[in-house]
């Protein structure tokens, strides 16, 4: 995935493989990150907090779509194709599905990689 800086605390991160292109953009904003498939993002689009502790947890609702996540290790190094970041490592399990993924999350450049059961993705490039 690419991300790319769409203006002040925005950002526009496009996902491209044989398998999915897509984009979303995201932003920062008292101390969550808000995540939508448009530019208008709304408190329901909530879906990353900041300063995250180990155990920390939440719950995500975006349309129909419910997620859990856990903070389960911080200070996590991760190499990439776009370099070496530290990482909060972060499980995610979407209500009503059997599968728990891991995420590896920067606060300063976003998802760096992610460990599916459908799918894996890892940051190849930055603009920022």
């Amino acid at each position: 995935h690419t991300i790319k800086n769409f203006g002040g605390n925005q950002f526009k991160t496009i996902l491209s493989s044989s398998l999915i292109n897509d984009s979303v953009y995201s932003k920062e904003c008292g101390g969550w990150l808000y995540q939508s498939p448009s530019q208008t993002l709304t408190a329901n689009h909530k879906y990353r907090k900041s300063n995250t502790v180990v155990g920390d947890t939440w719950t995500s609702t975006n349309g129909a779509t419910t997620a859990n996540y856990v903070v389960i290790a911080k200070n996590v190094s991760v190499t990439v194709p776009a370099g070496t970041f530290i990482c909060d490592k972060i499980t995610y399990h979407q209500t009503g599905t059997s599968n728990t993924d891991t995420m590896y999350f920067n606060n300063s450049v976003g998802d760096v990689k992610y460990l599916g059961t459908g799918f894996n993705y890892s940051l190849k490039t930055k603009n920022y």
